[in-house]
């Protein structure tokens, strides 16, 4: 699509009432587009993109497959070159100065995403979610109930990277 890759394998397997869906995909795409495809035209990522790579095993119940209750599975996804957030800076002109300014888009914007995830029963759990940059990294685990719409995160901003001589040894 776009000219841009998609690629992988999709595996859907039903065994009595148990439907049990493996994913192992890269994709060019931007993240609308996929989460479009993936049956959801109605959640707006905004104007996110990057490569997507990632595998994913769910397991549903039919025939009522939209009952996330049942929802068990785990996976692993990662985002790169691509633009996720960008830090608001300089009261508001941080988009700006992004769009003008040689190498400001590098400081300000998170480039780079990776999840360890399970779900059991609906409940979304990871311990590893790091989202990242060239200047800060922010680092989260927690849960998500999917069902009763419930967050509880903790999350950790990490200024510099451990490469940088300032990251390593000056500012933590």
């Amino acid at each position: 699509p776009e000219g841009r890759f998609l690629g992988g394998d999709l595996t859907v397997k039903g065994v009595g009432d148990l439907l049990t869906v493996d994913i192992d995909a890269k994709s060019e795409l931007p993240i609308q587009h996929l989460v479009m495809i993936a049956g959801y035209p109605d959640v707006d990522v905004g104007h996110r993109t990057g490569t997507v790579t990632g595998n994913a095993h769910l397991e549903m119940y039919e025939p009522d497959t939209s009952d996330m209750k049942r929802l068990n599975g785990r996976g692993h996804i990662e985002v790169d070159k691509g633009h996720l957030s960008q830090m608001k800076l300089f009261m508001g002109l941080t988009d700006h100065l992004a769009k003008r300014a040689p190498g400001i888009a590098n400081v300000v914007n998170q480039s780079r995403a990776r999840v360890d995830f399970s779900i059991t029963d609906g409940v979304f759990q990871s311990d590893s979610i790091s989202i990242s940059g060239d200047v800060f990294t922010l680092a989260m685990k927690g849960r998500y109930d999917i069902v009763n719409d419930e967050l509880d995160f903790t999350a950790r901003v990490k200024l510099l990277k451990d490469e940088d001589i300032l990251g390593r040894y000056l500012i933590r």
